[in-house]
């Protein structure tokens, strides 16, 4: 212990004072400016202040180490599997958002009729199968969720009936506009083929029209003629509700085709029937619709991300 001791501080000696690296006993390293030698410990100026270290603890002294600054410690390699799913956690992460508009066109089939019955008819469809069109925006959160808005307008061509109203032939007709704000899902998050399901909540504006021409043989009790009338001219506002199944093509990272299917539903409501139609005793009509849409869809990203 005497000798191991002396040697210490004859290193001291030996050494012009100046920065040292120190080397404990316990493992741990000190690093300072040595400013005295002797009586069992060594003094010390250090960053956080004076140190007095017993030499006891001392395992060796080393001036030469702090005279370059020591080079930082290579980082322990990271095991392959880790790696890869922290790089894969960044790149998803730092993935931009898309932004997508798109248009679509097709064909809508109503299924809804007027009730004539307040006039002693039955009822009638509420108009036949007619265009459908419309467009979308859509913000793709994530690969395979995305939510936005869309505006849609379905117009019912004409619909004839020779027995809905007593003695008269009756042809009714109508559109509807909806604006939606909608949510889509892609149930696959990469492909060239991505089946999706949406739907979307909002309001609509029906109108409904329907003529009445008086049959063969017969005429207008009021004035003896049969000429056409208007007997239901009205449109409501209301709410609406949409779902949709489709698939979206992913043509290239910029331009989207899809196909899809969907029902979009307005609330139930009357419609009110014109002066010729109150004459026949028909003061509103029953009208409740639904739409069953057939429609393709092309569309376009922009902004940073891909579909």
């Amino acid at each position: 212990m005497r000798l191991a001791l002396l040697s210490i501080i004859m290193a001291f000696c030996c050494a012009a004072a100046g920065a040292a690296t120190i080397y404990m006993r316990d493992g741990s390293r000190v690093v300072g400016q040595v400013q005295h030698t002797g009586s069992g410990e060594v003094t010390v100026q250090t960053p956080q202040g004076v140190a007095h270290i017993p030499t006891s603890q001392i395992e060796h002294i080393d001036y030469a180490e702090s005279a370059a600054p020591a080079a930082a410690p290579e980082p322990a390699p990271v095991p392959p599997r880790v790696r890869r799913r922290r790089v894969s956690l960044r790149r998803e992460a730092a993935e931009p958002f898309a932004q997508m508009l798109s248009f679509h066109a097709g064909f809508a089939v109503p299924y809804g009729s007027l009730d004539y019955s307040p006039a002693g008819g039955v009822t009638q469809r509420n108009g036949d199968w007619g265009p459908f069109l419309g467009v979308q925006y859509l913000y793709q959160a994530t690969p395979t969720w995305g939510w936005g808005l869309e505006f849609d307008w379905a117009h019912r061509s004409v619909d004839d009936s020779v027995d809905s109203l007593p003695n008269a032939e009756t042809t009714a007709w109508g559109d509807s506009v909806f604006l939606l704000g909608l949510a889509k899902v892609r149930l696959l998050k990469t492909g060239w083929a991505r089946p999706f399901i949406a739907a979307g909540a909002g309001v609509d504006r029906t109108s409904t029209h329907a003529d009445a021409t008086p049959n063969t043989g017969f005429v207008w009790g009021d004035t003896g003629t049969g000429e056409t009338r208007r007997i239901i001219d009205d449109a409501r506002w209301g709410a609406a509700v949409a779902a949709r199944v489709g698939v979206d093509f992913i043509e290239t990272p910029v331009h989207v085709f899809a196909l899809e299917l969907g029902w979009l539903h307005a609330s139930n409501r009357s419609y009110n029937a014109t002066f010729a139609g109150q004459g026949l005793g028909l003061v509103a009509a029953r009208a409740p619709i639904d739409y069953l849409t057939f429609a393709g869809r092309w569309g376009f990203t922009f902004g940073e991300g891909s579909p």
